[in-house]
């Protein structure tokens, strides 16, 4: 199915929430392995789901290395086995997707979507795969496989500073296929 995806834009959200560190497995695993079920039932803010959390510039000598969480959102008191986590508050860039076009839409969205837009993401290497991070990237797990991609960006002061009238380019309508 071809849908035309237009990100969402949310404004300065803090998020808070508990989150245990893993190697990077799939998420049907870490729900067969119940993995989920102790932080699912932490989760009490807007965002229901699991969210998996990139933070990168974790290692000082390798820019290609980064931790990994898979969290919820939520303000409630944690156990002493699961970590506390805050994301300041950002402007996020989001792309609706399915897990299986998550890699697809996360890659459009950085080579084709932000490059034509007037948004630039706070982080810098995804090509590279060094990152030069100003926030994390989020992905986050809903309920009926709702999946998005969440990206931190600023509006590129070019477009900021433009006197002039110009349209920004849309997305492109091959995000979800």
């Amino acid at each position: 199915m071809a849908d035309d995806i237009i990100p969402v834009c949310v404004n300065n959200v803090p998020i808070s929430i508990g989150a245990f560190s893993v190697k990077r497995q799939s998420f049907p695993q870490i729900r067969t392995e119940n993995h989920d079920k102790p932080l699912l039932a932490l989760s009490n803010q807007k965002q229901q789901g699991l969210l998996g959390i990139n933070i990168y510039n974790t290692n000082e000598t390798d820019p290609r290395k980064f931790e990994y969480l898979i969290a919820v959102s939520s303000d409630k008191d944690t156990r002493n086995d699961i970590t506390e986590y805050t994301i300041p508050a950002m402007t996020w860039a989001i792309f609706p997707c399915t897990l299986e076009t998550i890699g697809k839409t996360e890659a459009m969205a950085i080579t084709k979507w932000l490059p034509k837009s007037k948004y630039r993401p706070l982080n810098k290497g995804y090509l590279t795969g060094r990152m030069k991070s100003g926030a994390p990237d989020i992905e986050y797990y809903g309920k009926d496989g709702l999946v998005e991609i969440w990206i931190a960006f600023f509006m590129s002061m070019i477009y900021a500073d433009s006197q002039k009238s110009f349209l920004t380019p849309n997305p492109p309508n091959t995000f979800i296929t």
